[in-house]
């Protein structure tokens, strides 16, 4: 059995999507998007139960991520991948230097990742309160584009700390 059914081909995904951090479009992609839920799970040993009791399985940490390759160098665009940073400007150019020290609340920005399904639904993968957690790292090749790699994580909000940061929402109607 192959799984497939008569509703498959309309549940698949084959769409590059958009990308928007605090509602603003974050611009041109190279490659594809990644989401990551990175979980970690408690199961109790027990004495004299050879393995894991069914039941006993906790989700003690999650931590989602969403992970992309920019291509367009603007500096208020770079500054998604160097969230303590400032940008200055004057006539002929845009600065970022460091500014060291904790991130401001202003920082964490929920960012959206939207696609369709093949029937025309829409998909939406939201990542809360996310700041990128990367290195940036570039190389300028000869022939193709440079690129740099944005991994957004998502925060627990202090306020309701129980809750998850990350949704998935697959329209139904």
């Amino acid at each position: 059995m192959s799984g497939v059914s008569a509703d498959t081909p309309a549940l698949i995904v084959v769409d590059g999507g958009e990308l928007a951090y605090g509602g603003t479009d974050i611009g041109a992609l190279i490659g594809s998007v990644k989401f990551t839920l990175e979980r970690e799970y408690y199961t109790p040993e027990f004495i004299r139960v050879r393995g894991p009791v069914k039941g006993t399985r906790f989700v003690i940490k999650e931590i989602p991520r969403l992970t992309c390759m920019m291509s367009e160098w603007q500096v208020a665009r770079i500054q998604y991948a160097l969230p303590d940073t400032d940008l200055s400007s004057d006539a002929s150019s845009d600065v970022l230097t460091s500014v060291p020290g904790r991130l401001p609340d202003a920082s964490y920005e929920d960012i959206v990742y939207k696609t369709t399904l093949a029937d025309g639904k829409e998909m939406q993968i939201t990542v809360r309160d996310a700041v990128c957690d990367a290195n940036l790292e570039v190389e300028f090749p000869d022939t193709e584009a440079a690129q740099y790699e944005v991994t957004f994580v998502g925060h627990y909000d202090p306020a309701d700390a129980t809750v998850a940061p990350w949704e998935i929402m697959i329209e139904t109607a």
